[in-house]
């Protein structure tokens, strides 16, 4: 079952309830904690190309892409990136957070493409 309401005058796309019950139950790190200075997306601009960086991800824009777009973006891979810290507290269990990220996404709705993780082994020094 989905459902739709009005944003901003105009239909916003159907939300599935399963989801929307989802986020509802998922367990998420404490954001202050997480991240302890505290940011605001007024920095969000529209009709410019912008990246934002945060805990293991960097979101970058084209200038096509809307503010509200790009803050529902942000939103969402912010969601995801309290539940995978949630998850997997330890900076050294990398992978672990990352899958988590992906299936919180994928969970959402989310497309992922190109998820995979390589592992990267040197012989010796590089220098």
């Amino acid at each position: 079952m989905s459902t739709s309401e009005t944003v901003g005058g105009a239909m916003a796309p159907a939300i599935d309830q399963d989801v929307l019950q989802y986020i509802k139950d998922l367990a998420i790190a404490d954001p202050v904690a997480a991240f302890p200075r505290s940011r605001s997306l007024s920095a969000v601009a529209e009709d410019v190309e912008q990246s934002f960086i945060n805990d293991k991800s960097i979101v970058s824009f084209v200038s096509g892409v809307s503010s509200q777009a790009r803050k529902d973006i942000l939103n969402a891979t912010l969601l995801a990136q309290l539940a995978a810290k949630k998850k997997y507290p330890d900076d050294l269990q990398v992978l672990e957070w990352y899958r988590e990220f992906i299936n919180v996404l994928t969970t959402i709705g989310w497309n992922v493409q190109g998820s995979e993780i390589s592992v990267f082994k040197t012989k010796g020094d590089i220098f």
